[in-house]
């Protein structure tokens, strides 16, 4: 029984011609969409005007994209997307790199925006509103964070560690002996472990198989080299290491030419972005209990406060299994700038509970 998770799955679900379908942008606009119709139902319930649901909607569409967009380009890769050799990169959202510190601090200020010249919706009412399918929202991000296979976690040797080799294809999708050569790469976790560096490592078997059923061992031999060094070129610390010299086994299997390329190691890590889609779906159900319960009597400041604090603590705690996202450490070492970033929102909710309860004396008060 092997000790680790084998992560092979693609981000695309499937391709036409130039058009491109992949889990990431399919799971944020889902994220929308089911957000949208709890929003709808929740306007129905406390007998809110239909005609603000639109205007709301656009309002959180905007300022979570560019939010999130901003938050990443800013406090995570400056350099990147500020750079003249690719000035355009800061638009391809659908290649990743959302910050969520930067969705937090642009939704507030879009929902204020909206909340100024409507009766009834006061700024806390709605953000208390909107952070239940803000979490729910975020479980769907985070997954398509993990389809992506992104946003993973530092080494680990705990039997839950997992090997990301779904991005074995990176920078090969582009490459015509790619295309020309190769109908699929698999690979298979072999079992043997082994630590460089302090840094625990597990042995992987790559299998190549080619279109051409005709193809010689020589040709298969050197594509196959050919393909190890493209994955090497684009390869980071998740990926494949030679540590060894690879052996390159050629063979007949199914009726197709495959060569399996033995001698590589790859590193198990956390699932950073695993375990925070799960803490972001239990915080929406948490949130959803809340406000099924109370309905329109529930305390202003509460559901808000209890996103940030539970949020933003999490947050902390899970950065301590991610390697460092951003350019800029912050102040000292302990914390890295995500967990920086996270500490104004935990004080920030501990402030909106404090309010909450001031709030729920009033209701109290009024009802008896």
């Amino acid at each position: 029984m092997l000790s680790y998770i084998n992560w092979a799955t693609s981000p695309e679900i499937f391709s036409i011609g130039p058009l491109t379908i992949r889990w990431y942008g399919l799971l944020f606009a889902s994220g929308f969409l089911i957000g949208q119709q709890i929003i709808a139902k929740i306007f129905k319930i406390e007998g809110k005007p239909e005609a603000d649901l639109e205007k709301l909607l656009i309002y959180m569409v905007v300022c979570t994209v560019v939010g999130a967009r901003l938050g990443h380009v800013l406090f995570y890769d400056p350099s990147q997307y500020f750079s003249a050799s690719d000035p355009l990169a800061i638009f391809r959202i659908w290649e990743g790199g959302l910050a969520s510190h930067g969705a937090a601090i642009a939704i507030p200020v879009g929902l204020y925006l909206y909340s100024r010249k409507r009766e009834g919706q006061s700024f806390l009412w709605v953000v208390d509103r909107i952070v239940i399918v803000v979490a729910l929202g975020a479980a769907f991000i985070r997954t398509g964070n993990l389809m992506n296979s992104e946003i993973i976690g530092k080494p680990t040797t705990a039997s839950y560690g997992v090997v990301f080799s779904g991005t074995y294809k990176n920078g090969l999708a582009d490459q015509k002996f790619y295309q020309r050569e190769i109908e699929d790469i698999n690979v298979d976790l072999m079992g043997r472990d082994t630590t460089v560096n302090k840094t625990p490592h597990t042995s992987v078997k790559v299998n190549i198989t080619f279109k051409r059923r005709a193809i010689d061992t020589s040709a298969a031999r050197q594509y196959a080299q050919k393909t190890l060094m493209t994955m090497n070129r684009y390869s980071t610390a998740a990926h494949f290491k030679k540590l060894n010299p690879p052996v390159i086994n050629v063979a007949i299997k199914d009726k197709k030419v495959v060569a399996s390329v033995n001698g590589l190691y790859a590193v198990p890590r956390h699932a950073a972005q695993f375990y925070e889609a799960i803490s972001s779906l239990f915080l929406f159900c948490l949130l959803l209990l809340v406000y099924s319960r109370y309905k329109s009597q529930t305390p202003e400041g509460l559901l808000f406060g209890l996103f940030m604090v539970i949020l933003f603590t999490l947050r902390i705690v899970y950065e301590f299994v991610k390697p460092v996202q951003s350019e800029l450490v912050g102040m000292g070492d302990f914390f890295n700038m995500g967990q920086w970033l996270s500490v104004p929102g935990v004080v920030v909710g501990l402030v909106l509970l404090g309010i909450a309860a001031k709030n729920a004396k009033k209701i109290k008060q009024t009802d008896g």
